[in-house]
């Protein structure tokens, strides 16, 4: 399954309050209005040409360039995982299985490194260091 959202044409005041400071939008990196209907074609024909690769060569090839360019790997991020529950930590790889895998902040400096969670299902949230 796979889940993509895209703000494309939204100015930041259009976002509420408290998203304002980690939400963006194309609009403001491009500093100029996207046609989504080029964009949405750009899109589906770049995920058929992934599908295609996945088909020929397996999913090791598309993780390796995944996390090439993945910016939540070696970042602080909070998960948050439903139902009130919260894992904070580092996000350091991507599992076979294409899970976020994240190291939980250890409960003392003292204290020996936890074991990777793996993140199947959340939100993540960017932390600032």
């Amino acid at each position: 399954m796979i889940g993509i959202g895209l703000n494309v044409n939204m100015p930041r005041e259009s976002f509420p309050e408290e998203l304002r400071p980690i939400a963006a939008s194309l609009l403001e990196a491009s500093r100029q209005p996207i046609d989504r209907n080029r964009l949405i074609a750009q899109l589906l024909l770049e995920l058929e040409q992934s599908l295609d690769e996945l088909r020929s060569y397996g999913p090791a090839r598309l993780r390796r360039a995944y996390m090439t360019r993945c910016i939540t790997l070696g970042r602080r991020v909070r998960v948050l995982l439903g139902g009130e529950q919260e894992l904070i930590g580092t996000a350091e790889a991507i599992s076979a299985d294409g899970a976020l895998q994240v190291r939980p902040l250890p409960p003392s400096p003292a204290s020996q490194s936890p074991p990777l969670i793996d993140v199947r299902a959340a939100d993540v949230i960017h932390l600032r260091e």
